[in-house]
C-alpha cells in the first residue's frame, strides 16, 4: 500500500476532513505528523523521505497577530518533499491564488467555506495522483542504522567541548553517537569517511560555524542523500528567547543555552512518530493511531498503539497544565521537574471527577477493549488500563518519557496497570527484567510510578490501596499506593512498556 504524507494545518479540521474523506476510497495510507511542543525538522525529514508522495492542504492564515499568509511549516514540508523528488499534490485556498509561490498550473484551488462545490474535480485529481504513485526508495531506514548517530565537528577545542555535550544528551536517549572530526584539509565530498556514516545513520548531527567549513559540505551530502540531519550553528548573538527556526537550525551562543534546546529537539525526534489517519466514519480523529479496537495481552508492545498521543481531546488538559506552570514542557523536563509534571497531570484528570469502571464488553475474552481519551471523556469513566494509557499520552506530549507497568496478581490471576515516567535524563541503568529491578528503579528515584485510578471516584479499593473513606486519592497517595503494590508478595511483573523505546522499535 502506498504511503502519502498529509501536510496540513491542524487548526482547520473541517477542510482537512473534507479531503480525508476523498482519499478514503483509495488504497493508500495517509500519514500525518503529530504536532508536538517542539518543531523538529529531522523528524519530519525522516517521515517525508520515507513516503511515496505528499499531499498538502494549504488554507489561508486568518491570524491578525501573524504576518504569514499560510503555514510556514507546510511550506517547509513541501520543500523537503521536493528535495526528495517525491510526487506532490497541492490544494491551495482560492484566497491565496496569486500569492502562493508556485505557478498556478502546479496547484489546485479549493473554496474554504464551500469545498464540495468542486468535489467532482477534486475526486478526479486525487484519483489521478494515487494511480501514478510509485514506490519511493529514497528515505528508507535500514534496521542496522537504528540508533547510530555520527556527530560531525571541527578540530577546534570549543567544537570538541560542544561534541561532548551533544554526545551525553544522545547517549542518555539510548542513541549510539560517534564523533567524526573534519579538519580544514579533508574533502568530505570525495572522502567516504563522511559519506559512509551518513548513509549508515538513523540521523546525523552537524556542528557548523558562522563561516563556511567542511562541516557544511558534509551537511550538503546528507541533504543530497535525503538523510535526517540536526543542524547546529554557533551564533554569538543568539538569544534563547528567539523564536524557533522553521528550517531546523539550532542556534546557540553558550553551551548552557544549547543543552535544553538540543535535548528538546532529540526528545521531539523520538516523540509522535507518524500515525496513520484512520478512515472510520464519524469516529475519525485527524491523527489517530494504527490500532485494533481491542488489545491482545499476548503482544505487550502493541499496547503502544493505544497510547494515543495525537488525540485532540488531550489538548484542553495539556493547555491547562502548561498554563499553571507558566513554562513550556521542554524546559520543565530539562530542569528535571518530572514529579511536578506527573503531579499536575494527575490533579488535572482528577478534577474531571470521573468514575472507575470495567472495560467495555468484547466478544473475544482473550482481548481487552481500551478506551481512547475521547471515549474516556465521553463515558466519564475508565479502567486502570484506560487511565494508564491516557496518562502515558499526556506525559509523552510533555516529552516526559512515559512508561506503563502491567502487573499480575498470582493468587487471583487478575491484572493491573500503573503509569509514570523515567525521572533521569542520564543513561538508564540495567534493563527492567523483573519485579526486583522495578522496585530498585523506583527506590532509587530513576522511575516514578503512580496509581492512575486514584483520579477516579470509587467506594472500593481497585488494587488494594487504602482510600481512607475518600473516593479519590491525592497524587502523593497515588504514588505511595504504587510503591505498596510493588512490595506485595502476591504480585509479579507482567511487563514494562517504555513508550518512546517501543515507538522507535516499531517505526
Amino acid at each position: 500500500m502506498r504511503q502519502i504524507y498529509f501536510s496540513h494545518s491542524y487548526r482547520d479540521e473541517d477542510i482537512n476532513r473534507y479531503f480525508l474523506d476523498l482519499f478514503a476510497e483509495h488504497e493508500v495510507q495517509l500519514l500525518a505528523d503529530l504536532k508536538s511542543e517542539t518543531w523538529c525538522v529531522p523528524k519530519v525529514e525522516r517521515h517525508v523521505f520515507g513516503c511515496d508522495g505528499l499531499v498538502a492542504v494549504v488554507p489561508e492564515r486568518r491570524d491578525p497577530e501573524s504576518t504569514d499568509l499560510y503555514s510556514p511549516y507546510i511550506a517547509q514540508e513541501l520543500l523537503l518533499a521536493r528535495r526528495a523528488a517525491i510526487p506532490c499534490l497541492i490544494f491551495v485556498d482560492e484566497a491565496l491564488f496569486g500569492r502562493w509561490p508556485d505557478e498556478p498550473s502546479r496547484v489546485f484551488p479549493f473554496r474554504r467555506n464551500q469545498p464540495k462545490v468542486d468535489e467532482r474535480e477534486h475526486r478526479k485529481i486525487i484519483s489521478q495522483f494515487c494511480c501514478r504513485l510509485e514506490p519511493n526508495g529514497t528515505g528508507g531506514l535500514r534496521p542496522s542504522a537504528l540508533r547510530n548517530v555520527p556527530v560531525f565537528v571541527g578540530d577546534a577545542p570549543e567544537q570538541q567541548e560542544v561534541a561532548e555535550v551533544l554526545e551525553d544528551i544522545l547517549t542518555a536517549r539510548a542513541y549510539r553517537p560517534h564523533r567524526i572530526v573534519l579538519d580544514p584539509s579533508c574533502d568530505p565530498i570525495n572522502d567516504l569517511s563522511a559519506l559512509g556514516p551518513v548513509r549508515a545513520a538513523e540521523f546525523s548531527v552537524f556542528c557548523t560555524e558562522s563561516r563556511m567549513t567542511q562541516i557544511d559540505l558534509a551537511l550538503a551530502i546528507a541533504h543530497a542523500l535525503c538523510r535526517p540531519a540536526f543542524r547546529i550553528r554557533r551564533d554569538p548573538e543568539h538569544s534563547p528567547l528567539n523564536p524557533e527556526d522553521v528550517k531546523g537550525w539550532i542556534r546557540w551562543a553558550t553551551p548552557d543555552d544549547l543543552c535544553p534546546t538540543f535535548r528538546a529537539q532529540v526528545n521531539s525526534y523520538g516523540f509522535g512518530f507518524l500515525e496513520t489517519v484512520l478512515k472510520e466514519e464519524n469516529t475519525q480523529d485527524l491523527a489517530g493511531e494504527i490500532a485494533e479496537p481491542e488489545w491482545d495481552p499476548g503482544d505487550p508492545r502493541s499496547l503502544v498503539h493505544f497510547v494515543r498521543v495525537g488525540d485532540p481531546h488531550l489538548r484542553t488538559d495539556l493547555d491547562a497544565i502548561r498554563n499553571r506552570f507558566g513554562r513550556g514542557f521542554p524546559e520543565l523536563v530539562a530542569l528535571g521537574r518530572h514529579r511536578e509534571l506527573c503531579g499536575e497531570a494527575y490533579e488535572q484528570i482528577r478534577r474531571h471527577n470521573w468514575l472507575y469502571d470495567f472495560e467495555p464488553g468484547s466478544p473475544d475474552y482473550s482481548r481487552q477493549r481500551i478506551r481512547a481519551p475521547r471515549d474516556v471523556h465521553a463515558n466519564q469513566a475508565g479502567t486502570c488500563l484506560d487511565f494508564a494509557c491516557l496518562f502515558a499520552a499526556l506525559l509523552e506530549n510533555m516529552q516526559a518519557d512515559p512508561v506503563v507497568v502491567h502487573v499480575l496478581f498470582t493468587e487471583t490471576g487478575a491484572a493491573h496497570a500503573l503509569a509514570g515516567c523515567w525521572t533521569s535524563n542520564r543513561s538508564r541503568g540495567a534493563p527492567i527484567r523483573g519485579l526486583a529491578d522495578l522496585r530498585k528503579a523506583v527506590a532509587e528515584n530513576e522511575l516514578l510510578l503512580f496509581e492512575t485510578t486514584g483520579t477516579a471516584r470509587t467506594s472500593v479499593s481497585v488494587a488494594g490501596e487504602n482510600r481512607c473513606g475518600a473516593q479519590t486519592l491525592s497524587f502523593e497517595q497515588a504514588a505511595g499506593a504504587a510503591r505498596e503494590l510493588l512490595d506485595r508478595r502476591d504480585v509479579k511483573l507482567g511487563f514494562l512498556l517504555d513508550v518512546l523505546a517501543a515507538r522507535c522499535q516499531r517505526s
